[in-house]
């Protein structure tokens, strides 16, 4: 499978799971159970709420990975094959709480690990700063220094020097509250660059909306990667559920 259609996976598990939790607590763009400070956080984030990291690659990770000393050896990972959708809501469902797993696209295979250690080298120490200044939260209000450590990997692994040929890719679905709907994000960074899918409000119902009665719609991004420290917007588009629907 490519790695489109995981991050389109993604997006459509974020909005089939996560946001039906968060939507009864909705009225006029503003999730109840938010207060003051919590944009750009996850102090409040609903337990119930599914987010995790992934990395993948063709069928060499686990290797490279273990060579990098970013997971241990000794850990016997139990892969299992997801090449459908059904497949992988699943495989989400079975897990409980936060998680990071590795994932082979060659064969739609993934695995759950303990952890994946945040080991880089200085210069990659910076490239938060590449990111939109929407990413945290959706008013720019809360700076990407706010970055927590599964988003700092994210975005670091495809640039390690012994990974950066091994067309590596990470996606997120991030617990940090990017607005006052009351839910996170979903990210998926390569080489190459980065995309985002964020839920928005937008009363004015043009173009597609996710939820009519709420006023939800669906933004993606798209940004390809230039020079060092820059990311540039190649697409914006608002979407519903069918167009992940794959």
């Amino acid at each position: 499978m490519n790695s489109d259609k995981l991050f389109r996976w993604l997006v459509r598990f974020h909005i089939e799971h996560n946001l039906p939790i968060v939507l009864p607590h909705i009225n006029d763009g503003k999730a109840d159970f938010l207060i003051d400070g919590d944009i750009g956080y996850d102090h409040r984030t609903p337990n119930e709420i599914k987010r995790f990291l992934i990395v993948a690659n063709g069928d060499t990770l686990v290797e490279k990975l273990i060579a990098n000393e970013m997971i241990s050896e000794s850990e016997e990972l139990e892969f299992e094959r997801v090449p459908e959708y059904s497949d992988f809501n699943k495989y989400y469902h079975k897990h409980k709480g936060d998680g990071a797993y590795v994932f082979h696209l060659n064969d739609a295979r993934i695995a759950r690990v303990m952890e994946i250690a945040n080991q880089h080298p200085k210069n990659l120490s910076s490239q938060y700063k590449m990111l939109p200044p929407h990413f945290i939260s959706l008013d720019g209000r809360v700076g990407n220094r706010e970055s927590g450590n599964k988003t700092r990997l994210a975005i670091r692994i495809p640039y390690l020097p012994n990974l950066i040929d091994e067309a590596v890719h990470t996606y997120q679905i991030k617990g940090t509250i990017h607005s006052e709907l009351g839910l996170g994000i979903v990210t998926h960074f390569s080489k190459e660059g980065m995309e985002m899918f964020y839920f928005d409000h937008n009363t004015d119902n043009n173009g597609s909306q996710i939820d009519e009665s709420k006023g939800i719609t669906g933004i993606h991004e798209k940004y390809q990667k230039q020079g060092e420290l820059n990311y540039k917007i190649i697409e914006k588009k608002q979407i519903s559920l069918a167009d992940y629907v794959v």
